[in-house]
């Protein structure tokens, strides 16, 4: 399954595949990601001398900021920044160390020159970024009468502008199935609970 990936992408399957519809007229590949703001592990980004600067959780600070860094180093790479004498990266400075990191996307943006997006939806809502901008882009090609059109079904529950429209379902589709899984494991603990006291009864 994943050689019939190979031409886009070497090494990871992109979740959404546009062929030619970058902004320069390769391929558009979409890493989809919903995560939650709340984990039991924090990272405090202090790194580490032989490895450089880490990630750090700022979600008390700005939006996104316990997810968006992680995932975009996982997704888009990073490149070196600094050097090993200076000390790994101090996140309140912004000097210092960082590694060169590939990328689960490298072979798409630096060797087929695609366009990559991250998607990330955190689970109590909201686009990030680059998922946002690229919405806003795909919005304006959508209007755009010689390059795009607008395939979008819109109902009496929708907004009729294509960017309100997919935020609110992409967003939607995000809270609504994170909601879904919550009741899930709450039934499956009571099922625990109610195991454990018939087997102490």
């Amino acid at each position: 399954m994943a050689d019939r990936y190979k031409q886009y992408n070497s090494g990871h399957v992109a979740d959404l595949i546009q062929p030619g519809a970058s902004a320069w007229g390769t391929d558009w590949l979409g890493e989809t990601k919903v995560a939650s703001p709340l984990t039991a592990a924090s990272h405090a980004g202090r790194g580490s001398a032989a490895n450089g600067g880490t990630v750090s959780d700022m979600g008390h600070l700005v939006a996104f900021g316990n997810t968006e860094e992680g995932l975009l180093r996982t997704v888009m790479g990073c490149s070196e920044r600094g050097r090993p004498a200076d000390g790994p990266l101090d996140h309140t400075t912004g000097r210092g160390w960082v590694a060169f990191h590939k990328g689960d996307y490298h072979d798409a943006r630096f060797n087929k020159n695609n366009q990559v997006t991250l998607l990330l939806v955190e689970c109590f809502g909201g686009i990030a970024r680059h998922g946002a901008r690229s919405l806003r882009f795909f919005a304006r090609r959508a209007r755009d009468v010689k390059r795009g059109r607008d395939g979008t079904r819109y109902s009496r529950w929708h907004a009729s502008s294509f960017l309100s429209h997919h935020t609110a379902a992409i967003v939607g589709a995000a809270v609504f199935t994170d909601a879904a899984h919550i009741e899930d494991e709450i039934v499956h603990l009571k099922q625990r609970a109610f195991g454990a006291a018939s087997a102490s009864a």
